[in-house]
């Protein structure tokens, strides 16, 4: 059989050379070559950088800048982040099933296989894009219809009324504080407020402290009534970071601004935020920094948390949370245990963690929630069914002819 020849390098074929290029077996190598080096060094830069900010670096960006210490001499990496690598192995496998799989019922089981595997990467980008994590603390009797997220932080921006009451925020969210940086500054306005609002010297990690402390002098930020904001070193454990910035709340009709240190307090489960209160054009107002919100269309009450730990030790052998969910006028008891979540609506609920730390045999115990919402959660499962389908499919139709032949030679 003759082999096809490549075609001249010319713009006319340009098109066809690309396609050339897009399904063959060299670049899905190079590909899966690529992901197996990003990988490894994600996976070796987590101990330096944590998790969160490894996925972030590796996995989940188009491109790698980064440099590796090799003895005393650094070196310089630029290479192709775990996502476009992800994008390119997508449409070298889709162009492939495509063009290069003949098309009869034969090959039914690698068509099959091929789009079982396609579905597993296409879920990877479903669950970057809108995926979202986050977590709610219960103590028994309490109900709660959010979750917090644990390291994505929000600025919230309250009218209160005459009654000293909040009854909505506006918020700043957390796409938009993040890319600000300690050197930049954006100004947001809204029409329902009569002030516009400057944020700079925007740090993921911060804390304030006074100008007479010595560590003070690490920090160039201005001095608000009497202390600065602090740049901290970023967690390893992305949750642990508590955000922090300047915000100067500008009246719109003039008049002096409202200069203030506005910062995440992380304090616990249940810690109470002190918002910073001011007044503009004779109305009240109140800015706080609290973790970014995850509203959940039904209601879960903590009934009861029951603990169970070893014999002579704090570890614990078992923990569940009996739950009732409230939802369009109707209850249900339910049972959430250490590897038996709780989903509904495209909501699960792990049993992740319980508190208060060092409690003693008679303090009351709260339960913590993780909350995860993933529209593409089931599929990895579902794709490795359809691959494991279509591959046994293909595998048996060459096994039967391989049989059918021997037969004929007999």
């Amino acid at each position: 059989m003759a082999k096809s020849k490549t075609p001249e390098l010319t713009l006319e074929n340009l098109p066809e050379i690309g396609l050339r290029v897009l399904t063959s077996f060299g670049l899905a190598a190079a590909v899966l070559a690529l992901l197996t080096l990003v990988t490894l060094m994600g996976t070796l830069n987590q101990i330096e950088e944590g998790l969160i900010d490894s996925t972030a670096k590796y996995f989940e960006s188009a491109w790698i800048v980064d440099t590796v210490p090799i003895g005393n001499v650094t070196i310089p990496v630029f290479l192709p982040g775990g996502y476009l690598l992800l994008a390119i192995l997508f449409f070298n496998i889709l162009a492939g099933t495509i063009l290069k799989i003949r098309r009869n019922w034969k090959a039914i089981g690698l068509y099959v296989s091929h789009i079982g595997i396609l579905i597993l990467i296409f879920s990877s980008f479903v669950t970057r894009h809108f995926a979202w994590e986050g977590n709610m603390a219960l103590r028994p009797g309490m109900q709660s219809s959010e979750a917090l997220h644990y390291r994505n932080w929000q600025l919230e921006i309250l009218p209160i009324d005459e009654k000293g009451e909040a009854n909505k925020a506006l918020v700043i969210p957390y796409a938009d504080l993040e890319t600000i940086g300690w050197k930049g500054e954006r100004t947001f306005t809204s029409e329902e407020l009569p002030f516009e609002i400057r944020i700079s010297h925007a740090a993921r990690n911060a804390t304030p402290i006074p100008v007479s402390a010595p560590m003070s002098a690490q920090s160039d930020g201005p001095v608000i009534e009497g202390f600065k904001l602090l740049p901290l070193p970023k967690e390893k454990e992305a949750e642990r970071n508590s955000a922090g910035f300047y915000a100067d709340f500008i009246p719109k009709s003039g008049g002096e601004k409202i200069p203030a240190i506005l910062w995440a307090h992380l304090g616990g489960n249940f810690a109470q935020v002190k918002p910073f209160t001011f007044e503009v054009d004779g109305k009240k107002f109140a800015a706080q920094v609290v973790r970014e919100r995850m509203p959940i269309p039904f209601t879960i009450k903590l009934d009861q948390f029951l603990f169970e730990k070893y014999a002579g030790v704090m570890t614990a052998k078992n923990y569940q949370s009996n739950i009732t969910k409230l939802e369009d006028g109707t209850e249900e008891k339910i049972e959430v245990k250490m590897n038996e979540p709780f989903r509904h609506r495209g909501y699960t609920f792990f049993q992740a963690s319980f508190g208060p730390p060092n409690a003693g045999p008679d303090d009351e115990l709260y339960t913590v929630f993780t909350v995860w919402k993933n529209p593409s959660d089931h599929w990895p499962l579902f794709s490795l069914i359809v691959t494991f389908v279509g591959l046994l499919a293909h595998m048996g139709w060459k096994l039967a002819e391989h049989l059918r032949r021997s037969t004929r030679i007999a």
